[in-house]
């Protein structure tokens, strides 16, 4: 919903770019973001696109000195392509935040209502483990 990054920008009193896949979610971000403050907000910009052309989506916005994913980055189908676009967003001795969340059960072991919501509607084949991303960030 864009609401971390809407935080983060008022608090910080700086610029932020959120970038998702998913049109509905940019569109519901900026409605969020006109209904709390009434106008637009001209230090956080929406992109619509993929996190492994995340550095083409935001090359005339860059470099970053942060980059976050917040319960994203897990559902990145090719996360080599994405995590070495986004390093290339990150200006020298930026850093790259990963918050997801991590499942303990398989898809299979979920509440089928749960799976359809979590799993079906995103396209969500597996979970990610802790392990997977420090041998991602490892390559």
């Amino acid at each position: 919903t864009g609401a971390t990054l809407s935080q983060i920008v008022e608090r910080r009193m700086c610029f932020g770019a959120g970038v998702d896949i998913s049109h509905a979610q940019i569109d519901r971000a900026i409605r969020l973001r006109l209904h709390e403050s009434g106008s637009a907000n001209r230090e956080l910009l929406f992109r619509e696109g993929s996190a492994s052309m995340i550095g083409e989506i935001i090359a005339d916005l860059g470099p970053f000195t942060h980059v976050f994913s917040q319960d994203g980055f897990l559902f990145v189908q090719d996360r080599a392509t994405a995590l070495a676009e986004i390093y290339s967003a990150l200006e020298p001795g930026g850093a790259f935040v990963i918050s997801d969340f991590v499942p303990r059960i398989s898809a299979e072991e979920i509440d089928e209502a749960v799976r359809a919501r979590v799993y079906d509607d995103v396209k969500w084949k597996e979970g990610v483990r802790f392990q997977d991303y420090l041998d991602l960030l490892e390559e």
